[in-house]
């Protein structure tokens, strides 16, 4: 049995959901389903919303997706599109006062041509579909999703969801192989690296995030992460070159992990790999070595005073090749972010069926198939954010 949280309405041949739709069907949908809040907006990009701005006073939220490969696709173009992603969410907001934003979904590749078509139309072929993208398996689609997850949160957006569950456009494999293996050379069972990104940020089931700065965004990035008592940080590097980070604050003994090119193999076999590589470390210096493209894990309890959303945040100041991390005074803190990823369901204990994952604070949308790598249409053009009693 299942309560619907959340909908989504989109129209087939409109760029956005036509207000007339909206004055006509939301009610419906209110009386049928008391509670149930009702998005419109968009199944394609931030561009479509913004050319054919949504006007109707009874949605509750508006809704359009993300990806950074609607020009270029080097990796070089992927990392400067994340900072743009903030500006799409503040502008909606201004576009819509009053209305929560929702981001669904975020994916590494563009889905369809939202100058053709307003939705996704499934592959033919032996050929990998230029919907799916290589780099989700590999570290560096851990270390975008780990910008694009900090700048969105930071932007103020209501809710988010993060790809897809199973498959080659997932955050696993699943039980099935690679439709594509010349191509997509993953192995039934493989964890995805974004999966332990996702693990470790959602291990606290409730958090604020503190602002973050980089003098140089295009090689090293971070994300901050309290529960109010602890201290959670990533931090990603986007080069293929090793790079030095500072800490000021970050002196004594603390916990960290790093997935990297030695311990990919490791990781990606493992869905618990995060609990058994931690190491302690003692730093009098705060430096931290980042092996090219890794993401490394850092677990810091009571050690550093963070107040939450009314105290001062922490800011992180790049140096050339490095990353200092300073007290900053004033409020920049956004709370209690809600990251939506589809097809999971929380259990309320140690496991999410049908995968093994951890605890967290996530909100899901209706099962998918057994499996999911073509669940983009079944996930975004008619969403069902549901909880499972």
């Amino acid at each position: 049995m299942s309560s619907i949280a959340f909908l989504l309405l989109f129209h087939k041949s409109w760029p956005v959901t036509p207000d007339e739709l909206s004055q006509k069907v939301i009610p419906v949908i209110n009386n049928a389903l008391p509670g149930v809040k009702t998005g419109t907006g968009t199944n394609a990009n931030f561009a479509q919303l913004n050319r054919n701005r949504p006007t109707d006073p009874v949605s509750d939220f508006i809704c359009y997706s993300i990806h950074p490969q609607e020009h270029e696709s080097d990796n070089s173009t992927l990392v400067e599109n994340l900072e743009a992603q903030v500006h799409t969410v503040r502008i909606a907001m201004v576009l819509s006062p009053g209305k929560d934003i929702h981001v669904s979904p975020v994916t590494v590749q563009r889905r369809f041509n939202a100058n053709k078509t307003y939705y996704e139309i499934p592959s033919e072929g032996d050929h990998m579909p230029p919907q799916v993208d290589t780099r989700m398996i590999s570290l560096f689609g851990a270390c975008w999703t780990a910008g694009s997850l900090k700048n969105l949160i930071l932007s103020g957006v209501a809710r988010i969801t993060f790809f897809e569950t199973a498959g080659e456009r997932g955050i696993i494999q699943g039980d099935l192989p690679s439709r594509w293996p010349n191509d997509f050379r993953s192995v039934p069972g493989m964890i995805f690296p974004v999966y332990h990104l996702l693990k470790f940020v959602l291990g606290f089931k409730s958090f604020q995030i503190a602002n973050s700065l980089s003098s140089d965004p295009l090689r090293v990035e971070s994300l901050v992460i309290s529960d109010g008592k602890n201290l959670n940080i990533v931090l990603v590097n986007f080069t293929g070159e090793r790079q030095t980070v500072v800490l000021d604050m970050l002196n004594g003994i603390f916990r960290i992990s790093e997935m990297n090119e030695q311990t990919y193999t490791e990781a990606v076999s493992n869905s618990s790999w995060l609990e058994g590589s931690w190491s302690s470390q003692e730093s009098n210096d705060g430096n931290i070595m980042l092996q090219p493209c890794s993401v490394v894990f850092i677990e810091v309890s009571g050690k550093l005073k963070y107040q939450g959303k009314d105290g001062p945040p922490l800011l992180f100041t790049v140096i050339r090749y490095g990353l200092r991390l300073l007290p900053m005074t004033g409020n920049r803190c956004i709370a209690n972010a809600l990251i939506l990823i589809p097809g999971m369901r929380y259990s309320g204990s140690k496991h999410l069926n049908p995968i093994r994952y951890c605890p967290s604070m996530i909100s899901t949308v209706m099962p998918p198939p057994r499996h999911a790598s073509r669940m983009d249409s079944y996930t975004c053009i008619l969403e069902l954010m549901a909880q499972f009693a």
